[in-house]
Parts: C-alpha cells; sequence; structure tokens
C-alpha cells in the first residue's frame, strides 16, 4: 500500500465489542453492529442495558505501510548474514541507499497488499455505547 491510500475499507466497515479488545464484524453500518449486539448478550436480562463498542475496521495493511521500513531492515540484515555464510566479510554485504530502501518498503507493502489474503483487520474510530438488550 502506498501513502496516498487511506487504511480504512471502503465503503466504511463497523465492528462492535464487548469489552473494548475483541471485535466482530464486520457490518455495514455501526447502527447494524449496534443492532447484533442488542440480540447476542447473554449476561444481562432483557430490558437491561450494556456497555459496548463499536468501531470502524481498517485494513491490515494499514499497518504493514507503518512498518514498511522495519520491514525493509530486517531482510537486508537477514540477507546479509545469509550471505555471511557463503561470503566471509568483516563489512555489511549488502548496501542499499535510502531511496532503494523506501522503494523495497513500497514494493513489498504493495505485494502484499495485492497478493496476500488478510484475515484479520484493526480499529479505529472507537465509540462506547449503552445498549438495551431485546432478547
Amino acid at each position: 500500500m502506498t501513502e496516498d491510500r487511506a487504511p480504512y475499507i471502503v465503503p466504511p466497515k463497523f465492528c462492535y465489542s464487548l469489552d473494548g479488545e475483541e471485535y466482530t464484524g464486520p457490518f455495514e453500518t455501526r447502527e447494524e453492529a449496534l443492532a447484533e449486539v442488542g440480540a447476542i448478550v447473554d449476561d444481562v436480562m432483557p430490558g437491561e442495558t450494556r456497555t459496548v463498542y463499536t468501531g470502524r475496521v481498517l485494513e491490515a495493511s494499514a499497518f504493514l505501510a507503518k512498518r514498511g521500513p522495519f520491514m525493509v531492515d530486517r531482510l537486508i540484515q537477514d540477507a546479509d548474514e545469509w550471505l555471511f555464510e557463503d561470503i566471509r566479510s568483516d563489512d555489511s554485504i549488502i548496501e542499499l541507499d535510502e531511496v532503494g530502501r523506501q522503494d523495497l518498503a513500497r514494493l513489498i507493502v504493495d505485494f502484499l497488499t495485492t497478493r496476500a489474503t488478510f484475515n484479520r483487520w484493526g480499529v479505529a474510530d472507537v465509540q462506547e455505547h449503552q445498549v438495551k438488550v431485546t432478547f
């Protein structure tokens, strides 16, 4: 993913959480996520309220984009160590200037964003709600 792409899934998707940590979704709207919560909460009586959280789903690739430079550093370090097994040297074997590092980071992130399947997502814009249980 390049820097100019927004990390949000478009159109936006939403999720809910009963504990503020583990989220379920995605749903088309925040209201749809809240409606799902009102029907499934099992530790309160009908008519009682429960604190729940909703948030906007973030693409996993957004988190990769922030770590692109770290991935490049690790790749170069690991490749240098692999080469050291065959080419003994006191100095680094691989050198890559800053522009090359940026290009490689973009290449890795774009490739993974395009070709990989991400099974989880992040959450942003979390809001707390009081939901009345309806079951």
